[in-house]
């Protein structure tokens, strides 16, 4: 009987710790699932607590390489009260139009710091872009945030022929093609010959640099002169490590010395030139063309087509 009787107070004993505990269980998880809730409020960016107004300061469109300024506005929404600056860290994403953001990719963060409301950055790679802030907060208040800005766009334009053109380097290659090709001219034939221009940003300044020079196929007299060019570009997927970009063609014409044309030609840039989508530079005499016209007459370089290279960006 004393048995039972224990055994009957174990399990009353038992019910009453089980119902003391069953609050503070219901409790945890009730404090679980609103931090969930607050953190899943945020998939936007309109949070119900913080505010991240996000400004571009630069043209638009922006040169290849020119600086383009990040301003971060941090508040708190309505009357919900707490210091907008208190925060865990924050970056910045920038990611092509037409392209999702990744919370989880790397590349697609600018390396500006994690605590820095304002950031420069330089137009490394030519396209149309879209950037957003991503600021996260964690307090006893609200708990953890992430909280994301409007999306600004900016679209970053190739380099304009004249600036191409000028560069001393390119300008140097220009006169050393245009040299081997008188050189190459015989009563045997004669040849066109060129290269692809490129932008480099890899570092930290735009320079332009070329292809190694390619040869058009000999022609006689009767014939007309041609080239092809080839040679690739190089893409970065993470934006601030740049890229070579193909930004103009050059090619030269050839000499009349060894020829008697009737009628000559003219100078500058011929019909299948405009044909191209690319910004071109030619080398050629400046006229007009007579028979066996002396090979080290007057110079110069031409160009035709858009003044700068368009859409695609990618090639």
């Amino acid at each position: 009987m004393r048995k039972l009787y224990y055994l009957f107070f174990l399990l009353m004993l038992c019910a009453c710790e089980q119902e003391q505990l069953e609050p503070d269980i219901k409790e945890e998880s009730k404090d679980i699932k609103n931090k969930k809730e607050k953190a899943d409020n945020n998939k936007s960016s309109n949070n119900p607590f913080y505010k991240a107004t996000l400004q571009v300061f630069s043209s638009n469109p922006v040169e290849l390489m020119e600086p383009i300024y990040l301003d971060l506005t941090l508040e708190m929404n309505s009357t919900y009260p707490g210091d907008p600056n208190d925060i865990q860290s924050l970056g910045y994403q920038i990611v092509r139009n037409g392209e999702p953001f990744d919370e989880n990719d790397g590349d697609t963060y600018l390396s500006c710091g994690v605590f820095a409301t304002r950031c420069t950055i330089d137009a490394k790679q030519p396209g149309e872009w879209k950037i957003r802030a991503v600021v996260y907060y964690d307090n006893e208040t609200y708990g953890w945030q992430t909280v994301y800005s409007n999306e600004e766009e900016i679209e970053i334009i190739f380099p304009d022929i004249t600036e191409i053109s000028a560069d001393g380097g390119i300008q140097s290659s220009m006169t050393s093609a245009w040299s081997q090709t008188k050189q190459a001219a015989s009563s045997s034939g004669r040849r066109e010959m060129g290269f692809r221009i490129f932008a480099n940003t890899e570092s930290d300044n735009l320079q332009y640099e070329t292809n190694l020079i390619q040869l058009g196929p000999v022609v006689n007299c009767l014939e007309n002169g041609e080239m092809t060019l080839t040679g690739n570009s190089t893409y970065s997927s993470y934006f601030e490590n740049g890229g070579k970009f193909y930004v103009a063609s050059f090619h030269t014409h050839t000499p009349q010395f060894y020829c008697h044309c009737s009628p000559c030609r003219g100078t500058g840039p011929s019909g299948p030139d405009y044909s191209w989508d690319m910004p071109g530079l030619v080398y050629d005499y400046y006229g007009p063309i007579y028979a066996y016209y002396p090979l080290n007459s007057s110079a110069k370089v031409y160009d035709y087509g858009p003044s700068r290279r368009l859409r695609p960006f990618n090639y």
